[in-house]
């Protein structure tokens, strides 16, 4: 039996065909889109803040406590007898000028006995200068509650993030308190040119193993103001001239102290200091 073909109806299935290949196409590529992994998350500086903040919090804790560990202050009178360090203590900063050192190896900090109860204030006598990266005082910087600088900047290379990472890894920790402080004045030399009285300094050091928080050394340094300094790198027009002349004396005396802090430290622990 031969039936007749309806052209309308033949049409129509070709139709409902189309259409449920091209919902089942428009259906898979949903589905494509769907699956596609959405770009990863830059890391910013804020995201980085928020991520160790907690951690560093806890560090400043534990290091408000160790002020209660250190000797009496003025009781230290000499260098304290050698010690076998494993592993041996390494300092080092990148100045300024010394842009992409590599400071990876560093598994010892420095911090004036101020910063230990108040890690955000800024120490009568700083041994290290503003400007000069080092920790763990740069890592504290970076997660101050203030410090919005970098906002939404991206941590693009991660630097950021090692710079934290560096300063919870330390193993010890170069501690100086002030036991004796004689400020320099400014005064008029003869012939009216501008002079100023003698300043001495007496720091007790102290090297603290962060693994047990106790101090494993402690000694004595001295130093007086130099006979003659160039105040103008230390010059500031916010101050007063007097107050950068009397800032210039200091800082040679904070100049005097370094060495001697750093060959003390490495003849009683064997330890390298680059300060």
């Amino acid at each position: 039996m031969f039936r007749l073909k309806d052209p309308f109806a033949s049409s129509m299935r070709c139709l409902s065909s189309v259409f449920c290949l091209s919902a089942a196409l428009c259906f898979g590529l949903t589905l494509a889109g769907c699956n596609r992994s959405s770009p990863p998350h830059a890391t910013t500086f804020k995201d980085v803040q928020e991520k160790y903040r907690g951690e560093y919090a806890e560090l400043s804790r534990r290091y408000a406590a160790i002020t209660n560990k250190l000797p009496p202050a003025g009781s230290v009178k000499k260098v304290s007898a050698p010690v076998t360090l494993d592993p041996k203590p390494f300092y080092a900063d990148q100045k300024p000028k010394e842009q992409g050192a590599d400071l990876s190896a560093i598994n010892t900090g420095i911090l004036g006995a101020e910063e230990l109860l108040n890690p955000f204030t800024v120490p009568e006598i700083r041994l290290i200068p503003a400007g000069v990266i080092t920790y763990p005082r740069s890592g504290l910087a970076l997660v101050k509650e203030s410090n919005s600088s970098g906002g939404n900047f991206e941590d693009t290379d991660g630097k950021f993030e090692q710079s934290m990472r560096t300063g919870l890894a330390l193993r010890y920790l170069i501690v100086y308190r002030i036991a004796d402080l004689i400020r320099p004045t400014k005064v008029v030399g003869k012939g009216g040119a501008d002079a100023y009285t003698p300043g001495a300094l007496k720091l007790e050091v102290f090297l603290v193993d962060l693994k047990t928080d106790e101090v494993v050394a402690s000694f004595p340094v001295e130093s007086k103001t130099a006979e003659e300094i160039k105040f103008t790198d230390y010059y500031s027009k916010y101050e007063k001239e007097s107050d950068n002349l009397v800032r210039a004396a200091v800082a040679s005396m904070e100049a005097e102290s370094l060495p001697k802090v750093a060959e003390t430290l490495a003849k009683t622990t064997g330890g390298t200091f680059k300060l």
